[in-house]
């Protein structure tokens, strides 16, 4: 710090304000605390350095916090109180927090516990919603920059430093700079994009949850460099390996706030907020119960059928006994009988008998499950098939003498089998795709006008981390691959055994069945 800063700042607020000690400086400020005389009340006065004052795109920047900031009203963001440029420096007052910042928090308890954790999420949010509505990306959301206020821990959101107006075409933020702090930063800010939007904040936001949560962030390295290279090619650890005790809802709202892809996080704020508190889960609920399609337990169906049909017979008895004539209960009980049977045989092919029924034993069967699109994408259609391999499969089985099915016991598990690794690789295949976002093209465009550029620490910065993104999707172009083809390989044996079988060709489906298995051992 310039030794004469203290008396040039003094000097530029006037009699206005009694400046006191320095508080703290960060990468382009300092901040001292105040005494407001006219208000009697404390203040924080954060000053741009001298040295970046003379630089007039620093100095706009700067000014655009603060006014930008000073328009926002939310309970969880510092205010701001005024804005000034006297004596050659710039700066604005805001009120002097009494309490600590999250990191320092951190430093002393390591972790917090998770109905805390989970508040300090939803009111952070909040806070970004509103800002984010307004067209400013904060940047630089990490631990530091929320303070927590008073004995009750009110989350202020603070020191939108880096913010960028979005909409405006000014430069300020100049093309493919690395702006924010490595271990919080988004993949988009790790590989020098400027066209970040709000779910930027959501990642960096979902990273102190997870700190919060588990004591450590998700992605270090013994270099800047390296930590980017994790944000962009690494896949995060799930809150439940290192806080096994956390709730799933808290545990998959942080996982989706840390996808690679920003279609996949959350996409505003308010959606983040309602997630932590549970209505987006009700919302979901709901959603999925109006559907046309309800995927419901075939043994309570077939009960409900039952009970229904008892009914039937009794109404229709009791009918017969009103008339004293015999007519209701006799047609009653035949449709009963066929309608029963007709549903036995559904049964029987999703692979339940009468112990079920009878017992009320449940044999789980894959196609129970609902597949959810997002996390299959365009690999849905080819497990639906292998869903509809499976059950012709069973319905060709029933059709053949008993002693034919006793002789393939084994093939309906091994189908099953099968129809779940299928599955599984979709959904391994669907995650390796995700992260081809930007694509190599992209990459390559982005590495040669990184070397267009002049010499520059951060131009030799974002050249490694956009050669390490580059190095991890060609590897990952070939995982792709490979399980691509072990996909098509596992769907291409299904349509198989359903073409033997249909074709009544049993006498090969001992090997067949064997091939099967060796395949299912393999993986």
């Amino acid at each position: 710090m310039n030794n004469d800063l203290p008396e040039r700042l003094a000097q530029a607020l006037g009699d206005g304000y009694a400046l006191e000690g320095e508080l703290g400086h960060g990468g382009f400020a300092f901040v001292f605390a105040a005494r407001d005389r006219q208000l009697d009340r404390d203040v924080a006065v954060k000053v741009l350095r001298p040295e970046l004052a003379d630089m007039p795109d620093l100095r706009v920047r700067f000014r655009r916090e603060a006014e930008a900031v000073a328009r926002l009203r939310h309970p969880h963001l510092l205010p701001i109180y005024s804005v000034g440029e006297e004596e050659g420096l710039v700066y604005f007052v805001m009120p002097r927090v009494v309490g600590e910042s999250l990191k320092t928090r951190l430093a002393r308890e390591r972790r917090l516990a998770i109905d805390v954790a989970r508040r300090i999420l939803i009111e952070a949010a909040g806070a970004l919603g509103v800002a984010h509505r307004a067209g400013l990306i904060h940047r630089d959301v990490k631990p530091d920059n929320i303070m927590l206020e008073s004995e009750e821990a009110r989350v202020l959101l603070m020191d939108f430093g880096i913010a960028k107006a979005v909409g405006t075409n000014s430069g300020l933020t100049q093309t493919g700079s690395v702006i924010g702090t490595p271990h919080y930063m988004s993949p988009e800010q790790a590989s020098g994009d400027h066209t970040i939007d709000q779910r930027s904040d959501l990642y960096s936001l979902g990273i102190v949850g997870f700190e919060m949560l588990t004591g450590s962030v998700p992605f270090d390295a013994d270099s800047t460099a390296a930590v980017l290279v994790k944000h962009l090619t690494a896949e995060p650890p799930s809150v439940a390996r290192n806080r096994p005790e956390c709730p799933p809802d808290l545990v998959h709202v942080i996982a989706r706030c840390l996808e690679k892809n920003p279609a996949e996080r959350w996409s505003s704020a308010s959606d983040l907020v309602r997630a932590l508190q549970g209505e987006m889960r009700r919302s979901t609920r709901a959603t999925r119960g109006s559907g046309s399609v309800k995927l419901t337990d075939p043994i309570h169906r077939y009960r409900i059928w039952a009970v229904g049909a008892l009914g039937a017979v009794a109404a229709g008895s009791i009918a017969d006994l009103v008339m004293r004539r015999v007519l209701w209960a006799p047609l009653a009980l035949v449709a009963s009988v066929v309608i029963l049977a007709v549903r036995y045989v559904s049964l029987w092919q999703a692979g339940f008998d009468w112990r079920d029924v009878l017992r009320g034993r449940r044999t789980a069967t894959p196609a129970s499950d609902s597949l959810d699109s997002a996390e299959l994408g365009d690999h849905l259609g080819g497990i639906q098939a292998a869903r509809h391999d499976r059950v012709a499969i069973r319905m060709s089985l029933a059709r053949l003498p008993r002693v034919q099915r006793d002789r393939l016991a084994g093939v309906i598990p091994a189908v099953d089998d099968l129809v779940a690794l299928a599955t599984e690789l979709a959904r391994q295949l669907r995650t390796l795709e995700r992260q081809f976002e930007p694509g190599i093209d992209t990459l390559e465009s982005r590495i040669q006008a990184a070397r267009d550029e002049a010499e520059s620490p951060g131009r030799a910065q974002r050249l490694v981390v956009l050669a390490g993104r580059r190095e991890a999707l060609l590897a990952t172009e070939v995982r792709r691959q490979e399980v691509a083809e072990q996909l098509s390989v596992v769907l291409g044996t299904l349509s198989r055994v359903r073409l033997e079988i249909e074709r009544g060709h049993t006498e090969g489906m001992v090997e067949l069945e064997a091939a099967v298995n060796a395949l299912l051992d393999a993986h």
